[in-house]
């Protein structure tokens, strides 16, 4: 019998964490350099779109739920678990884009429409998981991360839309 192997994804999951550090850093470099009146657009342009690819890739890492044979996770735990987090995800990656498109200064007025549907996502997705915090559903803190990276991209989406 052959060993069985683990999904691409699991064996890239512990490098997504220090790989949307690698960008992030890229892209604060990429704008001091442009504060200190380098060229730095292109340095910007692939941090962006790898800081994208990451939290494309994050959406399809495996939830960590919680269940025992005497309490079975619920519909609601699921949802809050494992739906709403890729959905934040794909979102965040969305906007990224579309945060990328404004900034490749393309002629149609396509970031608007990616910054409409990732903000709106987001907006859905954030607001949903505050009706679990209501409700009571458990072990919310699990989706900190998603959601930390959710608000600040909520805001950038609704100034791109706005504009």
């Amino acid at each position: 019998m052959a060993a069985a192997q683990t999904p691409f994804i699991e064996r890239i999951a512990k490098y997504l964490p220090w790989m949307e550090r690698v960008f992030l850093v890229a892209i604060s470099l990429g704008a001091i350099l442009v504060l200190l009146n380098f060229d730095a657009s292109t340095l910007i342009n692939l941090s962006l779109s790898g800081l994208a690819l990451v939290f494309f890739l994050n959406a399809f890492r495996p939830p960590e739920i919680e269940t025992t044979d005497e309490s079975p996770a619920d519909f609601s735990a699921l949802l809050a678990m494992s739906i709403v987090p890729k959905v934040l995800w794909i979102s965040a990656s969305l906007s990224i884009i579309a945060i990328l498109s404004y900034l490749l200064h393309f002629r149609a007025e396509g970031y608007r429409q990616l910054a409409m549907i990732g903000g709106s996502s987001l907006f859905l997705g954030i607001f949903i998981i505050g009706i679990f915090t209501v409700s009571g559903v458990k072990h919310l803190e699990r989706l900190l991360p998603v959601v930390t990276r959710a608000v600040p991209l909520l805001l950038m989406d609704m100034y791109l839309f706005l504009k």
